[in-house]
């Protein structure tokens, strides 16, 4: 969708080169199709605003793991930290689970019975997400004699369509119809966002796996506590009941056996299917349908043993030379290349401690790659743009909370991308204004297709090149900063612009109700750095940490209580309770808990019990219950 969306204002060429990948075969591919319905192709590229401000919603998450020949204990160790949006309450909740025969200690979320990262005494998991591509749209042609008909390869069929009734509390209950094709459900075309995105005559259906009736992901979880051992029998047997969302899990054991396995149900394309899921494609034509999913003779998994090492990052993990595809579109390769650099420390054996500075690290690796290109292009006119280049130049590329030079950065990238892609984009802009690592080291690198969105296409008859417009940018950033915190540059302070905002849900946004239920806290970090604490340009407050950790933990399978955790805000939803923020400060500040599964250090440490007893009910063969 949102490739329709630049095709709307880019060149085949720049929307590539802005959001890639769009080969141009898939261009071909799609240009060869769509005149067969031109009112189609005008129409969907037309009508896609309503869905703009979904569009961008990213997640990014970091784990590695090692083997025992690289650690102090001579076991393997495993760091991970989940990230999704800061809120309160925290989306992720600490707990020890036990039951007959098994334990297991971690991060899980409230509601689920089961540790989603964290161990047992045995094996130890972490997970990001991979972005792996389980999602396809298609074009559904309705038969215009009659509506109840879509087409398909073998004529008009009917849609299925099912009716669910809504029990809404202190109101009558609503009733709403559901159409489905062969392909999957039809998207809601009454609902008030997406009443635009649908042209006349067309349903828009959505294929995913985690649609199918057989999905019992929830049975791996279980499968993975019972492990005793993490060899690859064990760990394939855990996840084979797992269908999506699809993650890169990372997994060590006490045995020594380490490894990477993305489970669940990937679609296999055909290969005539040339758009490969970048694209929408032609519900009636058979080349779009999926083969299937890939086999387990061809499961996405690696092991490994002492010497080894995996890391993911939304990074592309499939190694070269594996043949089915998970996907086309990966996140950028900066923190994994940050962690990689990191965890290269020849002679030194790795640590919890060591981990956990990993975990905090707040190099910025988009600044170590881009900020020579901007510096060699500048050739700053002021004296306070001749201090900031000074300031920069001298700069670690370390965004730390107490520095000034990452707000200036952050500022001057912010400045830069739109004076690089605001004339294009025109109306998309406000929707996409957020940082592109990948799209500004390629323009400032002299890409072909990148380097042109440097010239102001508002000025016919004046071509600008990147040197013009970074001097432009940095003068119109240190007036920004200027007016927000003053004239004196040595007293700007990146964690003062740079503050964790965790949102409260639902009442962050309600006014008053937000600020006396939401919190902040000064951080470091950034967007393109392991201690992911992301910010988004386009937002009120530009610098604001809106998305990052809101659950670390690092565990060493040599001495398991040893491992360390935290979250991001409190145990706590209750308002008045003390544990509904007392780890928020912690967190900024990088401090860990340790959590014990020995039985007499819990009893003895125990600050509260709470004890629930089920009641048993008889429920009347008359009841409406009884069904």
């Amino acid at each position: 969708i949102f490739r329709l969306q630049l095709l709307k204002v880019l060149s085949a060429e720049k929307a590539a080169t802005f959001n890639p990948p769009l080969p141009p075969e898939v261009m071909e591919a799609y240009r060869r199709y769509a005149p067969k319905d031109p009112a189609k192709f005008a129409a969907a590229v037309d009508a896609l605003s309503e869905l703009a401000p979904v569009l961008e919603t990213t997640g990014a998450s970091n784990n590695w793991v090692v083997g025992g020949a690289q650690t102090a204990s001579g076991k393997p160790m495993l760091a991970n930290d989940p990230h999704l949006p800061l809120t309160v309450p925290a989306f992720w909740y600490l707990a020890h689970l036990q039951w007959p025969g098994g334990e297991a200690i971690g991060g899980t979320v409230p509601g689920i019975p089961a540790i989603v990262a964290g161990r047992t005494g045995k094996v130890a998991w972490g997970l990001t997400t991979t972005g792996a591509d389980t999602q396809d749209l298609y074009w559904e042609k309705i038969d215009p004699e009659n509506t109840n008909y879509y087409f398909t390869p073998d004529g008009s069929r009917p849609f299925d369509v099912r009716l669910e009734t809504i029990s809404v509390r202190f109101g009558a209950a609503r009733t709403i119809r559901i159409r489905s094709t062969r392909h999957g459900p039809v998207l809601p075309t009454d609902e008030p966002r997406l009443k635009a995105l649908v042209p006349e005559g067309f349903a828009l259906a959505l294929s995913w796996p985690a649609l199918d009736p057989d999905d019992r992901t929830g049975e791996a979880a279980l499968r993975i506590f019972a492990a005793q051992a993490a060899d690859r029998t064990t760990i394939e047997n855990a996840f084979e009941p797992y269908r999506a969302p699809i993650q890169s899990f990372v997994y060590a054991g006490g045995d020594g056996n380490i490894g990477l396995i993305l489970p669940g149900k990937i679609p296999v394309r055909k290969l005539q299917n040339q758009i490969a899921g970048l694209l929408p494609g032609d519900g009636p034509d058979p080349k779009y349908d999926w083969q299937g999913y890939i086999p387990d003779s061809d499961r996405p998994m690696w092991t490994g043993g002492a010497q080894d090492t995996f890391i993911t990052a939304n990074n592309n993990v499939v190694p070269p030379g594996y043949k089915p595809m998970i996907a086309l579109d990966f996140d950028h390769e900066h923190r994994a290349r940050r962690i990689k650099a990191l965890l290269h420390n020849p002679g030194t054996p790795h640590t919890v401690a060591s981990f956990r500075s990993m975990q905090l690290d707040d190099g910025e690796q988009f600044a170590m790659d881009v900020l020579p290109l901007m510096l060699a292009q500048t050739k700053p006119v002021g004296l306070q743009e001749r201090h900031a280049i000074r300031l920069l130049r001298a700069w670690d590329r370390h965004m730390n909370p107490s520095r000034s030079e990452p707000l200036i950065f952050a500022a001057w990238t912010r400045a830069f991308a739109k004076a690089l892609y605001a004339d294009e984009l025109r109306e998309l802009f406000e929707r996409v204004w957020t940082d592109r690592p990948d799209f500004i080291t390629s323009v400032l690198n002299g890409t072909p297709h990148s380097a042109p969105f440097c010239d102001d296409t508002r000025t016919p008859g004046t071509r600008e090149d990147c040197s013009v417009i970074l001097n432009k940018s940095l003068t119109e950033a240190l007036a920004y900063l200027t007016d927000y915190y003053g004239n004196n540059i040595s007293t700007w302070r990146w964690g003062e612009a740079h503050q964790a905002t965790f949102s409260h849900t639902p009442f962050g946004f309600v006014p008053v109700l937000g600020q006396i239920f939401g919190l902040r806290e000064a951080v470091g970090g950034g967007n393109a750095v392991i201690q992911r604490a992301a910010f988004r340009y386009s937002n009120r407050e530009p610098f604001a940490a809106v998305h990052g950790s809101g659950y670390r933990a690092v565990y060493d399978l040599g001495a398991p209580d040893t491992s360390i955790f935290m979250i991001s805000t409190g145990q706590s939803g209750n308002l008045y309770s003390p544990f509904y923020a007392d780890l928020a400060p912690r967190w900024a500040r990088g401090e860990y808990l340790k959590m014990t599964t020995s039985t007499d250090d819990i009893k003895r440490r125990t600050l509260a019990t709470l004890e629930l007893i089920p009641e048993i009910r008889t429920i009347p063969d008359s009841h409406p219950d009884r069904k």
